[in-house]
């Protein structure tokens, strides 16, 4: 619940755009370039280099990844149109897809209400 808190997104904010900017590999400015090049929508984010740079992040998409992704979705949207001015004519939002997620589930164990919420 903390994490709806807008001063929480603010702080989300502000490291999801430092974390765009950062030129520590893999890069993902040069994985905005690489997107918009192609006209896509959908920009991936390795959890585990999350994990590694920015362990808060990657708590709260653990804990609130709905509102998380949200988050993301608009600071990769603002970045990409600082880059591509007019890239709002070919694409209206950018997508953040969480790679590299930590978790094994057999399939027997996913159950309706887990594919509810996937």
């Amino acid at each position: 619940e903390d994490i709806l808190d807008d001063p929480t997104l603010d702080e989300a904010e502000r490291k999801r755009r430092r974390r765009l900017l950062a030129q520590t590999p893999p890069t993902y400015e040069d994985r905005i370039r690489q997107m918009c090049s192609v006209n896509k929508s959908a920009l991936e984010l390795s959890y585990l280099h999350l994990m590694q740079k920015e362990p808060t992040l990657a708590l709260w998409i653990n804990e609130a990844p709905r509102d998380m992704l949200d988050v993301l979705n608009e600071a990769a949207t603002r970045h990409t149109l600082r880059l591509f001015p007019s890239y709002h004519t070919i694409r209206d939002e950018i997508h953040v897809r969480i790679a590299d997620v930590p978790i094994v589930d057999s399939l027997r164990d996913l159950r309706r209400a887990h594919l509810d919420g996937l």
